[in-house]
């Protein structure tokens, strides 16, 4: 047979954006942005260009990722796009895998190396309703800060009440035992100065 055309096929790393409208666990709608990293299998690039056309992501892995991607979607909360991002990112990433395998010879289409979660929308109506509820939980913790803060003073003024009532009583009970603690009391609180019209006798 002869060879009337060339295909050049790249087998360097790709990576691919993309955008997908899904819906939560708990039914949230969310628009997310996603990239995925991968290769053309190396040791099978003749199938590649024979069933593929030479663009195996675009004719076979691009719907099948997508719908990966959905189930994934739909087994996680929307709060948990938020706090689980790296485990969702896994999630998809080893379903990504499965879903591009070919079932007619059991080998992977594309090899992806990675599945990166680069942005997640929420309804605008689900981001108010979160936006509210953080500033709720702040006001809580600063309430409870500031009640705490009281409590705290009020057990000081106690305590201090209850060392000067103690004070005082201690001190009466010296005056009645010792009448010369008045005359004590009196030496401590002079300036050193004698009245203007006080007499020096001597």
């Amino acid at each position: 047979p002869f060879i009337d055309s060339v295909a050049t096929i790249s087998v360097t790393p790709q990576t691919v954006q993309c955008e997908v409208n899904s819906y939560t666990k708990d039914n949230q709608p969310i628009d997310v942005s996603y990239n995925v990293l991968y290769v053309k299998p190396k040791d099978d690039i003749a199938n590649t260009v024979i069933r593929y056309q030479g663009k195996p992501y675009e004719t076979f892995a691009s719907p099948k990722i997508n719908d990966a991607f959905k189930a994934v979607a739909g087994k996680y909360t929307a709060s948990e796009f938020v706090t689980k991002r790296e485990m969702i990112r896994r999630d998809f990433l080893e379903n990504a895998k499965l879903a591009t395998v070919n079932t007619e010879d059991n080998k992977a289409v594309i090899d992806i190396l990675d599945t990166p979660i680069t942005n997640v929308q929420f309804d605008p109506e689900y981001t108010t309703a979160i936006k509210e509820k953080q500033v709720a939980q702040q006001n809580a913790q600063k309430a409870t800060y500031v009640l705490q803060q009281a409590q705290v003073d009020a057990q000081s003024a106690v305590a201090k009440a209850k060392g000067e009532a103690q004070a005082l009583t201690v001190k009466a009970q010296a005056i009645a035992r010792s009448p010369q603690v008045v005359r004590l009391n009196e030496i401590e609180k002079w300036d050193g100065h004698f009245p203007l019209n006080a007499k020096v006798i001597g």
